[in-house]
């Protein structure tokens, strides 16, 4: 069984991806498992409506511990299991909340341990039409695509693609990309899922 982190900076849509993501694999029922920064374990499931309505908010941190989900599938006669994991978001510097410290440090020790590690950055946070490249990554989120990258078990979820104006073109996104898988979604639309659950089922 392999574990896929989606990991990145707060509010970049990585709950609402996990959730919609499960929805449109078939799932009616999305059991969480909750882990808080000291191990321990608490259950909850819930519609993918409820989800929505009670796992995420506009508010930064709203998701303050691991949170999995196992996605199981058919192959051929037999069946595989995924753990789909959402994650606390990150930023740089040191945040002043105790809590939040330490769920931002469970999220770094889950990126050590990752089988694959799906990086969600927000197209709206990236466009800088001043430089030569048409977007720039954040030092933390370089950080985490260095890191992948020597792990060769790293994609790239550009998220909010239903935001992206239409003068930024989408092959220019993948070329300043280029080398390193890369998907274009939106957590809202679901756009980018089929070809998201193509890699993942063949990574697992």
């Amino acid at each position: 069984m392999r574990n896929c982190l989606v990991i990145g900076k707060t509010n970049v849509g990585k709950t609402l991806f996990v959730i919609n993501f499960a929805a449109y694999l078939g799932i009616k029922k999305i059991r969480f498992t909750l882990v808080d920064s000291l191990g321990r374990q608490h259950f909850r499931e819930y519609t993918p409506e409820l989800a929505r309505k009670y796992l995420t908010g506009g508010k930064p941190h709203h998701t303050r511990c691991l949170q999995n989900v196992t996605i199981k599938f058919s192959v051929g006669k037999g069946q595989k299991k995924l753990i789909l994991t959402d994650s606390t978001g990150l930023k740089d510097g040191i945040h002043p909340k105790e809590e939040i410290r330490k769920a931002m440090a469970q999220t770094l020790g889950a990126l050590v341990e990752a089988d694959l590690i799906m990086h969600m950055v927000d197209i709206s946070q990236m466009a800088d039409l001043g430089q030569e490249n048409f977007f720039t990554l954040e030092l933390i989120d370089r950080q985490i695509m260095d890191f992948g990258r020597e792990r060769s078990s790293y994609l790239l979820l550009i998220n909010k693609i239903d935001l992206l104006q239409s003068h930024i073109s989408r092959e220019k996104i993948k070329q300043q990309f280029s080398g390193i898988p890369l998907f274009l979604v939106s957590s809202v639309t679901g756009e980018g899922f089929p070809e998201v659950k193509s890699y993942v089922w063949n990574f697992v």
